[in-house]
């Protein structure tokens, strides 16, 4: 192409990548049109207009993630969003619309055993229905977690780090209140979903036979475009079976799917195995109602027709003889892969 003579290429690309990297809605045929522009009306063809476009997306991504880090940081101490305060034998750190003294009121709550415990294992334990409130405990496991957690590594700092990645990328998942941490392990507190949400494999269970098939091909697109944008924007779980995700219908008929399982979160884009093996959890994750044709749909939607057979493939790899595992009402299920 022939570039105006006073701007380097490197330059015109980088103004560019800045541009898409403000603009939300900045989308290919207006980054042609910017390249047309910048360009004096002509641009390069074939592979020279693909490594324009591939280094802007580069550059592009490379912005954001210096933005979101630097935003997330901020999570950790006092700012005009946050306050750091000690309740009882607990730092913490929470919204400052949380109201002072709440946080030691659910994790009472959640010692005493009130609400619902939907997980109790070694690892952590998870409390919903705490008058709106959700708690994930990270009991300390000996000695590496309590030097992790007294170095700054702690899970349950992780975990709120990672939940407030997600909200200032804007992907959808529970609102994160406040993390606290004691000498015994550390605490996350969320808004709670499951009084309006169901789980992802639930949902399917229950409801997936019920829905018109325009229906059943919005929940797939809107399901594929979910972990599509959590790949983009470099937040991608570490756990991506169906039941830590949960199903909202919103009012204008599409459907919403806020991770919820934030602490195995990542702030990075998943390679081609990494987008498999999460592929993998999912498809032994989710019952088998529905089936091959939709899941197929699913893929489709995520990757593309054009790597639809080579992602199909590796997922199944992945998956290996296993068998579909979910949770339903009555406990969990165990069935053929479709």
């Amino acid at each position: 192409a022939r570039l105006l003579p006073f701007l380097p290429e490197t330059l015109i690309l980088r103004s560019l990548a800045m541009l898409a990297a403000s603009t939300p809605f900045f989308t290919r045929p207006d980054a042609l049109r910017a390249l047309r522009a910048y360009a004096g009306g002509t641009l390069p063809e074939g592979r020279a207009l693909r490594r324009w476009v591939r280094r802007i997306r580069t550059e592009r991504d490379r912005i954001w993630d210096r933005h979101w880090r630097s935003r997330t940081r901020r999570c950790t101490r006092s700012t005009g969003r946050f306050v750091a305060r000690k309740e009882g034998d607990l730092r913490v750190v929470a919204l400052r619309s949380f109201a002072e003294g709440a946080v030691l009121g659910a994790l009472q709550a959640h010692r005493a055993g009130k609400g619902v415990a939907v997980k109790r294992d070694r690892g952590s334990r998870v409390t919903r229905g705490l008058d709106g409130l959700c708690v994930k405990a990270f009991p300390s496991r000996g000695l590496r977690d309590t030097l992790r957690q007294a170095l700054g590594f702690g899970r349950a700092r992780h975990a709120w780090i990672s939940a407030n990645a997600l909200r200032e990328r804007d992907c959808a998942t529970a609102e994160p209140l406040a993390w606290a941490e004691n000498g015994s392990g550390g605490y996350l507190v969320t808004q709670d979903l499951s009084g309006h949400a169901l789980e992802l494999d639930r949902a399917v269970a229950s409801r997936w036979s019920a829905l018109a098939p325009s229906r059943r091909r919005r929940f797939l697109r809107d399901l594929a475009g979910t972990l599509k944008r959590l790949g983009e924007r470099a937040a991608w779980p570490g756990d991506a079976k169906a039941c830590n995700f949960m199903v909202l219908e919103k009012a204008d008929g599409s459907f919403a799917f806020p991770l919820v399982d934030v602490d195995g979160v990542r702030q990075a884009r998943p390679d081609t195995l990494r987008l498999a093996r999460a592929l993998s959890q999912l498809h032994l994750s989710t019952p088998r109602v529905l089936g091959r044709l939709s899941r197929a749909r699913l893929l489709r939607d995520l990757v593309g027709r054009r790597d639809l057979r080579a992602y199909a493939s590796l997922v199944l790899k992945l998956s290996g003889p296993a068998r579909i595992l979910y949770q339903s009402d009555a406990g969990d299920v165990t069935e053929d892969v479709p």
